[in-house]
Protein backbone atom coordinates (compact mmCIF):
# COMPACT_ATOMS: atom_id res chain seq x y z
CA UNK A 1 0.00 0.00 0.00
CA UNK A 2 0.78 3.47 -1.19
CA UNK A 3 2.09 5.45 1.90
CA UNK A 4 -0.31 8.77 2.64
CA UNK A 5 0.95 12.01 1.90
CA UNK A 6 1.47 12.90 5.49
CA UNK A 7 3.82 9.90 5.72
CA UNK A 8 5.99 11.41 3.40
CA UNK A 9 6.11 14.72 4.14
CA UNK A 10 5.10 14.42 7.94
CA UNK A 11 3.46 16.89 10.11
CA UNK A 12 4.50 19.10 12.99
CA UNK A 13 2.11 21.07 14.98
CA UNK A 14 2.34 24.80 16.06
CA UNK A 15 3.22 25.38 19.77
CA UNK A 16 1.04 25.58 22.11
CA UNK A 17 1.17 29.26 22.45
CA UNK A 18 0.16 30.12 19.08
CA UNK A 19 -2.81 32.32 19.07
CA UNK A 20 -3.77 30.71 15.58
CA UNK A 21 -3.10 26.38 15.50
CA UNK A 22 -1.76 25.04 12.35
CA UNK A 23 0.95 22.53 11.29
CA UNK A 24 4.23 22.45 9.39
CA UNK A 25 4.28 19.35 6.20
CA UNK A 26 7.26 18.84 4.54
CA UNK A 27 10.77 20.33 6.29
CA UNK A 28 11.85 16.81 6.52
CA UNK A 29 10.98 15.23 3.44
CA UNK A 30 13.82 13.81 1.44
CA UNK A 31 14.05 13.71 -2.66
CA UNK A 32 12.42 10.39 -2.82
CA UNK A 33 9.25 11.49 -0.84
CA UNK A 34 8.92 14.26 -2.66
CA UNK A 35 9.04 12.65 -5.89
CA UNK A 36 6.40 10.29 -4.99
CA UNK A 37 4.11 13.17 -3.31
CA UNK A 38 4.78 14.78 -6.99
CA UNK A 39 2.98 11.29 -8.54
CA UNK A 40 0.48 11.42 -6.03
CA UNK A 41 -0.86 14.98 -6.61
CA UNK A 42 -0.85 14.46 -10.25
CA UNK A 43 -2.95 11.53 -10.00
CA UNK A 44 -5.21 13.75 -7.70
CA UNK A 45 -5.37 16.44 -10.42
CA UNK A 46 -6.56 13.64 -13.16
CA UNK A 47 -8.79 12.36 -10.77
CA UNK A 48 -10.66 15.48 -9.95
CA UNK A 49 -10.81 16.72 -13.42
CA UNK A 50 -11.77 13.07 -15.06
CA UNK A 51 -14.19 11.83 -12.62
CA UNK A 52 -15.77 8.92 -14.10
CA UNK A 53 -14.64 9.30 -17.31
CA UNK A 54 -12.42 6.56 -18.67
CA UNK A 55 -9.76 8.91 -19.85
CA UNK A 56 -8.41 8.63 -16.44
CA UNK A 57 -7.54 4.81 -16.75
CA UNK A 58 -5.90 5.64 -20.05
CA UNK A 59 -3.96 8.38 -18.53
CA UNK A 60 -2.67 6.57 -15.57
CA UNK A 61 -1.99 3.09 -17.55
CA UNK A 62 0.70 5.23 -19.56
CA UNK A 63 1.84 7.36 -17.10
CA UNK A 64 2.66 4.21 -15.63
CA UNK A 65 4.78 3.04 -18.20
CA UNK A 66 2.14 2.00 -20.61
CA UNK A 67 2.38 1.72 -24.64
CA UNK A 68 2.58 5.35 -26.49
CA UNK A 69 -1.39 6.77 -26.90
CA UNK A 70 -2.76 6.77 -30.24
CA UNK A 71 -3.47 10.16 -30.92
CA UNK A 72 -7.32 9.60 -30.42
CA UNK A 73 -6.47 8.85 -26.95
CA UNK A 74 -3.61 11.38 -26.15
CA UNK A 75 -6.41 14.09 -27.46
CA UNK A 76 -8.70 12.89 -25.39
CA UNK A 77 -6.26 12.92 -22.12
CA UNK A 78 -4.85 16.49 -23.02
CA UNK A 79 -8.60 17.26 -23.21
CA UNK A 80 -8.28 17.36 -19.08
CA UNK A 81 -4.72 17.98 -18.43
CA UNK A 82 -3.93 20.62 -21.16
CA UNK A 83 -6.06 23.11 -18.98
CA UNK A 84 -3.21 24.72 -16.20
CA UNK A 85 -0.24 22.33 -16.96
CA UNK A 86 0.08 22.97 -20.69
CA UNK A 87 2.12 20.55 -22.49
CA UNK A 88 5.42 20.33 -23.40
CA UNK A 89 5.21 22.57 -26.66
CA UNK A 90 3.22 24.96 -24.88
CA UNK A 91 3.86 24.14 -20.85
CA UNK A 92 1.29 26.04 -18.44
CA UNK A 93 1.78 29.53 -16.94
CA UNK A 94 4.27 28.61 -13.57
CA UNK A 95 2.40 30.66 -11.49
CA UNK A 96 -0.60 29.33 -11.73
CA UNK A 97 0.39 25.65 -11.46
CA UNK A 98 2.15 26.85 -8.41
CA UNK A 99 -0.73 27.86 -6.96
CA UNK A 100 -3.01 24.99 -8.05
CA UNK A 101 -0.16 22.70 -6.47
CA UNK A 102 -0.43 24.64 -3.25
CA UNK A 103 -4.27 23.68 -3.55
CA UNK A 104 -3.29 20.15 -4.18
CA UNK A 105 -1.23 20.06 -1.43
CA UNK A 106 -3.71 21.40 0.86
CA UNK A 107 -6.69 19.38 -0.27
CA UNK A 108 -4.79 15.72 -0.32
CA UNK A 109 -3.27 16.48 3.51
CA UNK A 110 -6.62 18.01 4.89
CA UNK A 111 -8.46 14.46 3.68
CA UNK A 112 -5.77 13.00 5.60
CA UNK A 113 -6.61 14.29 8.74
CA UNK A 114 -9.70 13.00 9.78
CA UNK A 115 -9.77 13.73 13.83
CA UNK A 116 -7.91 17.21 13.92
CA UNK A 117 -6.25 17.08 17.51
CA UNK A 118 -9.33 19.47 18.77
CA UNK A 119 -11.95 16.64 18.68
CA UNK A 120 -13.40 17.52 15.61
CA UNK A 121 -14.23 15.16 13.28
CA UNK A 122 -13.65 15.11 9.12
CA UNK A 123 -17.49 15.22 7.75
CA UNK A 124 -16.68 16.96 4.22
CA UNK A 125 -14.22 18.33 2.10
CA UNK A 126 -15.72 20.20 -1.06
CA UNK A 127 -13.85 19.71 -4.18
CA UNK A 128 -11.30 21.87 -5.68
CA UNK A 129 -12.15 23.83 -9.17
CA UNK A 130 -11.19 22.31 -12.07
CA UNK A 131 -9.26 24.88 -13.57
CA UNK A 132 -6.72 27.13 -11.88
CA UNK A 133 -8.66 30.06 -14.25
CA UNK A 134 -11.42 29.25 -12.53
CA UNK A 135 -12.61 32.23 -9.91
CA UNK A 136 -13.86 31.28 -6.31
CA UNK A 137 -13.21 30.00 -2.59
CA UNK A 138 -10.13 27.81 -2.25
CA UNK A 139 -11.57 25.44 0.14
CA UNK A 140 -14.36 24.49 1.98
CA UNK A 141 -14.45 21.89 5.06
CA UNK A 142 -17.06 20.03 7.42
CA UNK A 143 -16.69 18.77 10.83
CA UNK A 144 -18.80 17.07 13.47
CA UNK A 145 -17.95 18.61 16.61
CA UNK A 146 -19.76 16.96 20.01
CA UNK A 147 -23.70 16.51 19.78
CA UNK A 148 -23.69 15.53 16.20
CA UNK A 149 -23.10 19.31 15.56
CA UNK A 150 -21.63 20.46 12.24
CA UNK A 151 -19.02 23.22 11.58
CA UNK A 152 -16.98 24.82 8.20
CA UNK A 153 -13.70 26.08 7.78
CA UNK A 154 -13.39 28.62 4.62
CA UNK A 155 -9.67 28.35 3.13
CA UNK A 156 -7.87 30.03 1.40
CA UNK A 157 -4.48 28.62 -0.12
CA UNK A 158 -1.85 30.23 -1.31
CA UNK A 159 1.83 29.50 -2.54
CA UNK A 160 4.58 31.70 -1.32
CA UNK A 161 8.01 32.13 -3.10
CA UNK A 162 9.45 35.95 -2.58
CA UNK A 163 12.24 37.78 -0.55
CA UNK A 164 9.39 38.84 1.86
CA UNK A 165 8.69 37.00 5.16
CA UNK A 166 5.54 34.79 4.67
CA UNK A 167 3.69 36.66 7.19
CA UNK A 168 2.82 38.99 4.22
CA UNK A 169 0.99 36.21 2.34
CA UNK A 170 -0.71 35.16 5.21
CA UNK A 171 -1.81 39.22 5.27
CA UNK A 172 -2.69 39.13 1.93
CA UNK A 173 -4.80 35.33 2.09
CA UNK A 174 -6.36 37.22 5.39
CA UNK A 175 -7.56 40.22 3.35
CA UNK A 176 -9.20 38.14 0.24
CA UNK A 177 -10.61 36.03 3.11
CA UNK A 178 -12.29 39.09 4.74
CA UNK A 179 -13.29 40.84 1.44
CA UNK A 180 -14.61 37.61 -0.75
CA UNK A 181 -16.25 35.56 2.02
CA UNK A 182 -19.66 36.25 1.18
CA UNK A 183 -19.03 35.82 -2.38
CA UNK A 184 -17.12 32.52 -1.73
CA UNK A 185 -19.76 31.15 0.40
CA UNK A 186 -22.72 32.36 -1.52
CA UNK A 187 -20.96 29.81 -4.76
CA UNK A 188 -20.27 26.69 -2.62
CA UNK A 189 -24.21 27.32 -1.27
CA UNK A 190 -25.28 27.13 -4.83
CA UNK A 191 -23.97 23.54 -4.90
CA UNK A 192 -23.75 21.79 -1.55
CA UNK A 193 -27.40 23.31 -0.56
CA UNK A 194 -29.17 20.68 -2.72
CA UNK A 195 -27.33 17.88 -1.07
CA UNK A 196 -30.03 15.85 1.62
CA UNK A 197 -29.04 15.81 4.73
CA UNK A 198 -27.95 17.92 7.53
CA UNK A 199 -24.81 18.73 5.08
CA UNK A 200 -27.28 20.24 2.90
CA UNK A 201 -28.89 22.22 5.43
CA UNK A 202 -25.47 23.90 6.56
CA UNK A 203 -24.71 24.42 3.24
CA UNK A 204 -28.07 26.46 3.07
CA UNK A 205 -27.14 28.30 5.89
CA UNK A 206 -23.63 29.56 5.08
CA UNK A 207 -23.83 33.18 4.24
CA UNK A 208 -26.22 33.55 7.29
CA UNK A 209 -23.60 31.96 9.64
CA UNK A 210 -20.75 33.86 8.36
CA UNK A 211 -22.81 37.29 8.73
CA UNK A 212 -24.17 36.45 11.99
CA UNK A 213 -20.66 35.44 13.44
CA UNK A 214 -21.98 32.04 13.91
CA UNK A 215 -19.27 29.60 16.32
CA UNK A 216 -19.86 27.16 13.98
CA UNK A 217 -17.98 29.38 11.10
CA UNK A 218 -14.38 29.50 11.17
CA UNK A 219 -11.81 30.39 8.31
CA UNK A 220 -8.11 28.42 7.49
CA UNK A 221 -4.96 29.81 5.88
CA UNK A 222 -2.71 27.14 4.10
CA UNK A 223 0.83 28.47 2.44
CA UNK A 224 3.10 26.46 0.38
CA UNK A 225 6.68 27.89 -0.02
CA UNK A 226 10.30 26.77 -0.11
CA UNK A 227 12.97 26.04 2.73
CA UNK A 228 14.52 29.18 2.30
CA UNK A 229 11.09 31.52 3.09
CA UNK A 230 10.03 29.20 6.09
CA UNK A 231 9.29 31.04 9.41
CA UNK A 232 11.76 30.80 11.78
CA UNK A 233 9.08 32.23 14.34
CA UNK A 234 5.45 31.21 15.13
CA UNK A 235 3.34 32.16 12.52
CA UNK A 236 -0.07 32.98 11.59
CA UNK A 237 -0.14 36.04 13.86
CA UNK A 238 -1.82 37.54 11.34
CA UNK A 239 -4.79 35.42 11.33
CA UNK A 240 -5.83 36.56 14.65
CA UNK A 241 -5.49 39.86 13.91
CA UNK A 242 -7.85 39.98 10.62
CA UNK A 243 -10.20 37.91 12.29
CA UNK A 244 -10.27 38.72 15.95
CA UNK A 245 -14.08 38.02 16.67
CA UNK A 246 -13.23 34.05 15.92
CA UNK A 247 -11.87 32.26 18.70
CA UNK A 248 -8.83 30.37 18.51
CA UNK A 249 -10.75 27.18 17.85
CA UNK A 250 -12.01 28.83 14.42
CA UNK A 251 -8.88 29.53 13.25
CA UNK A 252 -6.28 27.53 11.79
CA UNK A 253 -3.28 26.92 9.63
CA UNK A 254 -1.15 25.10 7.29
CA UNK A 255 2.54 25.76 5.96
CA UNK A 256 4.36 23.45 3.59
CA UNK A 257 7.53 23.40 2.87
CA UNK A 258 10.11 21.83 0.80
CA UNK A 259 13.35 22.35 -0.62
CA UNK A 260 12.33 24.14 -3.84
CA UNK A 261 8.60 24.60 -4.13
CA UNK A 262 8.73 25.97 -8.12
CA UNK A 263 10.29 23.11 -8.56
CA UNK A 264 8.43 20.92 -6.83
CA UNK A 265 5.28 22.10 -9.00
CA UNK A 266 7.57 21.49 -11.72
CA UNK A 267 7.74 18.05 -11.11
CA UNK A 268 3.85 17.31 -10.90
CA UNK A 269 3.36 19.41 -13.78
CA UNK A 270 6.13 16.64 -15.58
CA UNK A 271 3.85 13.94 -14.12
CA UNK A 272 0.85 14.93 -15.38
CA UNK A 273 2.54 14.74 -18.53
CA UNK A 274 3.85 11.01 -18.33
CA UNK A 275 0.36 9.95 -18.87
CA UNK A 276 0.62 11.70 -22.74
Amino acid sequence: MAPSLTALLGLVDSPPSAKCSYVVAGETAGSAELAAAARMLADDAMALRCGASPVLSTWRGRAAGGPLLSVRDRQAVEAFSRDTFGVASEPGDANLIQGFVAELLWHRLTRERPAPADGRELFHVHDLSWSAYQQGGDGLVVYEVSGGQLVFRLWEVKKHDAAAHLSRTVTRACKQLDVNALRYLAQYTGYGSTLTGPLGRLYAELVPMWLDDDPRAGIGVSIATSKAHAPKRAAFGGVTTAFPKLKPTQREGVIVVVDDFPAFAVAVRDAVWTGL
